[in-house]
């Protein structure tokens, strides 16, 4: 009997790498499909020296008038850093399962996320840290538990961020349901009004319905060719646009969340 297993991963997931290689350790699948491509391969390449990071916040603290104090302004940094050194852990951790596994092929089938070039998706990602700085300037409510996180030192804001990302795990229907919502274009276009240019560029990108497309339809070769045991690892906002492609083979969804659950009946 075939099966499909979906699993969807938040990108800078801490506890990302030891559910997603515990859950395949589980399956031990005989095809792994990763939500990547070709030309994300050296990612790492693109990170910016710590003295670049802080010279960009510094601009972006004096263009939006957001203030922090040296302290804050240090944790912000030092904990983004971290929380963005586990970005790529699928891709990590499926070369390894498969490096470990030679039985077990692994396909990248997503479309390229750099339509217009590398550095234009990273100013958009530059810039909509910008717009929620912005925000966070307009909005007490937003603002003031920001700081008081960064008050709290490195440590609770990580944890606090991991929290966070378990409740997008535990929200994940809910989370289905705006993201659906978000990739009609009246209510896309409604959204973006507020955004700087290159910061709708990057969403349009990330959103864009054509990489769900092209997934299902690469999964779908994938499993009819012979695989008989098929983990997609895609990211949970293309979880709802994968699963409605997808009906037809009757896939098994789950999070990585799931993994601490002990809910082994999910594997069998």
């Amino acid at each position: 009997m075939k099966n499909l297993y979906l699993v969807g991963t938040v990108h800078i997931d801490i506890e990302g790498p030891r559910r997603l290689e515990g859950i395949l350790r589980d399956i031990s699948p005989d095809t792994l499909a990763l939500e990547s491509h070709k030309d994300r391969e050296n990612l790492v390449s693109l990170r910016k020296s710590p003295e670049e990071e802080e010279r960009e916040i510094d601009q972006i603290l004096n263009e939006t008038g957001l203030t922090l104090t040296p302290k804050q302004k240090s944790i912000a940094l030092e904990s983004g850093r971290i929380l963005n050194s586990f970005m790529g852990y699928e891709s990590r951790t499926c070369n390894k399962y498969v490096q470990d596994n030679p039985k077990t092929k692994l396909e990248y089938i997503d479309l390229s996320v750099f339509k217009n070039g590398r550095q234009e998706f990273i100013d958009g990602y530059t810039a909509a840290t910008r717009g929620l700085f912005e925000e966070m300037v307009k909005t007490p409510e937003l603002k003031e538990p920001f700081l008081e996180l960064l008050n709290r030192g490195k440590d609770e804001f990580i944890q606090a961020s991991q929290e966070g990302f378990n409740e997008m795990y535990k929200n994940a229907e809910m989370m289905e349901e705006l993201i659906e919502l978000l990739r009609d274009p009246k209510t896309f276009d409604m959204y973006i009004k507020k955004l700087p240019t290159n910061a709708v560029q990057a969403l349009k990108q990330i959103y864009n319905p054509k990489r769900d497309e092209s997934m299902a339809n690469r999964i779908n070769q994938l499993y009819n060719n012979g695989s008989h045991k098929l983990v997609a690892v895609v990211g949970l906002l293309h979880m709802p646009g994968l699963k409605s492609r997808l009906l037809d083979l009757e896939p098994i969804t789950m999070t990585l969340a799931d993994y601490d659950k002990n809910q082994s009946s999910i594997y069998d």
